[in-house]
C-alpha cells in the first residue's frame, strides 16, 4: 500500500469510528495545542500512600474499597515492568520517554515533527481521561494505575512506526474493522447510561482520543510509508476499548 493510500486511510479512520454518533462537533477540532512536548514527554510523581521506597507501586489490601492498585491489561505487556514489590512506575515512564527519543533518534530532521504531533495529542488526550476518572470518583491509586498502562501502551505504540509492511493487509482491515466496530459498541452501551459532567467528560475524552488516534495514523503513515500501519492504528483502537471498560465497568 502506498503513502497516499494509507494516509487517506487515516484520515477516515475516526469518521468511521463515530459516524453513527449524534454528538455535537467540538468547535475547534484542530485547535492549536498548548502543553508542549519536551524530549522527554513524561514526568509524574507516583502517589506517596501506594509507593514503596524503591519507586514501585504497592499492591493495595484486598480489602480496599478503591480495589487492587497493580494494573492489569490484555493488550499490553506489562511483564518487564512487575516484580515482587510491585509495579515499577519509573520504569515504566522510561520505557515511554526511551521509545520517544529513539523514535526521534531514527528520523530525518523534517519527519520529527510528524511524531512530535500525535505525542501532543495524546498528552491532551490523556489529561481528559484523567478529568474523567477523577469526576466518576475513582482512587488515586486506581487512576495511577490506568496511567501507567497508558504509559506503556504508548511506548508501544511509537515503536509500531517502525513495524514492517503488513503480510496480509487484507485480513488486517478486516481486523481493524472488527475492532472499530467494538470500541464504537462499548462506547455507546457506556455513553447511554451516563448523564450530567460524567457524559460531558467522556464525550471530551474520546473526541480527544480521536483526535490522537488519527494524528498518530497519518503521522505512522508519513514517517513509515510501506510499514505496518493497520497493526499500529489496531494496536490504539483495542487499548482504547479496553481502557473504557476498565473505567466504566
Amino acid at each position: 500500500m502506498g503513502a497516499a493510500a494509507l494516509v487517506g486511510t487515516a484520515l477516515c479512520l475516526a469518521n468511521n469510528l463515530h459516524a453513527a454518533q449524534s454528538q455535537p462537533e467540538l468547535p475547534a477540532w484542530f485547535q492549536t495545542l498548548t502543553k508542549e512536548v519536551t524530549e522527554t514527554p513524561v514526568q509524574k510523581s507516583a502517589p506517596p500512600s501506594t509507593t514503596s521506597s524503591t519507586g514501585a507501586v504497592r499492591p493495595e489490601s484486598s480489602s480496599s474499597a478503591s480495589g487492587p492498585s497493580l494494573p492489569t491489561s490484555r493488550e499490553v505487556d506489562l511483564s518487564p515492568f512487575i516484580s515482587d514489590s510491585g509495579f515499577d512506575y519509573q520504569k515504566a515512564e522510561q520505557y515511554l520517554n526511551n521509545s520517544y527519543k529513539q523514535c526521534l533518534a531514527r528520523l530525518a530532521p523534517q519527519q520529527k515533527e510528524q511524531v512530535r504531533i500525535p505525542q501532543r495529542a495524546w498528552i491532551k488526550y490523556s489529561d481528559h481521561n484523567e478529568t474523567a476518572c477523577k469526576a466518576l470518583g475513582l482512587s488515586e491509586s486506581q487512576i495511577w494505575s490506568l496511567s501507567l498502562v497508558e504509559c506503556v501502551a504508548r511506548g508501544s505504540q511509537l515503536q509500531h512506526y517502525f513495524d514492517p509492511p503488513n503480510a496480509d493487509s487484507l485480513a488486517l482491515q478486516s481486523e481493524l474493522r472488527q475492532a472499530e466496530d467494538t470500541l464504537t459498541n462499548v462506547y455507546r452501551q457506556i455513553i447511554g447510561r451516563l448523564s450530567g459532567p460524567d457524559r460531558t467528560n467522556l464525550i471530551e475524552a474520546e473526541r480527544a482520543w480521536v483526535e490522537y488516534k488519527e494524528k498518530n495514523t497519518v503521522a505512522n503513515a508519513r514517517v513509515n510509508p510501506m510499514g505496518g500501519g493497520f497493526r499500529a492504528t489496531i494496536s490504539v483502537i483495542k487499548r482504547r476499548t479496553e481502557e473504557l471498560q476498565a473505567i466504566y465497568k
